[in-house]
């Protein structure tokens, strides 16, 4: 043997994500200037950092190496023994080995991802839970939800779950919770996480409860009510409208000419004209109504004059009856230029009259 080598430590506790340090210690026992090299078995070359990466010493000297192994974060749990090879350049057929043993720390770190973000439904909803294991070691997943209202109730499949390191389990999460009657839906913010997971691995969701009657029913519903209200008042009106339009037979007879065929009164007919007092000329476009003197609070004919104010009213009963003229611009005056109905002379009309 051409060198003599130890390594301290030769047993350390290792933790996955940080680095461990060790020494190697290094005697050229030849009587020649050798040169050593370094390698470790059992982990990624690109884990290792090796100060200096070659040593070169006189005889009967020695030296060291610096190791630093930097482990991943999901490097395996439990013990672990790494060989330590150191090579002459001199004698590079006969490696010198050693051995460092790592007492790697199991780190759990579970995480959790649920889908879909948000569910909407009535009295039930599901999300698909998912727990990954980033750790080093495999760990027992204990998923739980929280609802800060106390209202929704969840229940997982398997709310226990095993998961290996670098792996990921699901399972349904179903969620019931007591359905609004009416009125807007309301909005559930749940909490679903793991027991001992990551920090900040919880995720948040929303369960979105619809009313078992929606808001577009109650506006139906409304507008059902108020169209029987209005069909009530309406029909009330109308009959009220209808009371007071009523006209015995011998109104009608009065006011319509032949109104019943046995009474052998031929239809007569009004002609006049609207004029104006002070030009004396025709008022076109006014309006002439025609009222029964027995009915003074409405007419039962109106026209319109012609361009040179005249009108013709016909198939009118014997009347009495009494005539106001209305224009735009003009004040309304009644035939026998009164302004009351009750100072209007009455027009009485026989058989077949003009």
């Amino acid at each position: 043997m051409s060198l003599r080598a130890s390594i301290e430590p030769t047993r350390t506790a290792a933790y996955a994500g940080i680095p461990v340090q060790a020494t190697v210690n290094v005697a050229n026992t030849a009587g020649l200037v050798d040169a050593f090299d370094i390698r470790i078995l059992g982990v990624d070359r690109d884990w290792v950092r090796c100060t200096p990466e070659r040593l070169q010493l006189f005889p009967e000297t020695s030296g060291s190496f610096e190791l630093q192994i930097d482990l991943p974060d999901d490097f395996p749990s439990g013990m672990r023994i790494l060989t330590i090879q150191i090579r002459s350049e001199l004698k590079p057929e006969h490696p010198t080995l050693l051995t460092l043993t790592l007492d790697v720390d199991a780190r759990p770190r579970l995480n959790v991802q649920v889908h879909p973000i948000q569910v909407v439904g009535g009295n039930k909803g599901e999300f698909a839970v998912t727990v990954e294991n980033l750790g080093n070691t495999e760990s027992t997943a204990r998923l739980t939800m929280t609802d800060p209202e106390a209202l929704v109730r969840g229940i997982f499949d398997r709310p226990e779950i095993d998961v290996p390191p670098g792996e990921q389990r699901s399972t349904p999460l179903r969620v019931t919770g007591k359905r609004p009657i009416a009125g807007a839906p309301m909005v559930r913010s749940l909490s679903i996480g793991v027991d001992g997971g990551m920090p900040g691995s919880e995720q948040l969701v929303t369960f979105v409860q619809t009313p078992r009657v929606s808001r577009l029913m109650f506006s139906f519903i409304g507008l059902l009510v108020a169209a029987s209200i209005f069909g009530i008042v309406f029909s009330r009106n109308l009959q009220n409208v209808v009371d007071a339009t009523t006209t015995d037979d011998k109104v009608l007879e009065q006011a319509f000419g032949a109104a019943d065929p046995n009474a052998g009164f031929a239809p007569a007919t009004i002609v006049g004209a609207v004029v104006a007092r002070s030009s004396k000329t025709g008022i076109a476009g006014a309006t002439v109504e025609v009222y029964l003197s027995a009915v003074p609070d409405r007419p039962i004919r109106s026209v319109a004059t012609a361009e040179d104010g005249t009108f013709v009213v016909d198939n009118l009963g014997p009347g009495p009856f009494r005539l106001r003229a209305v224009a735009a611009g003009y004040d309304s005056r009644w035939f026998g230029d009164v302004a009351a109905f009750e100072n209007s002379p009455d027009v009485g009309l026989t058989d077949g009259e003009k």
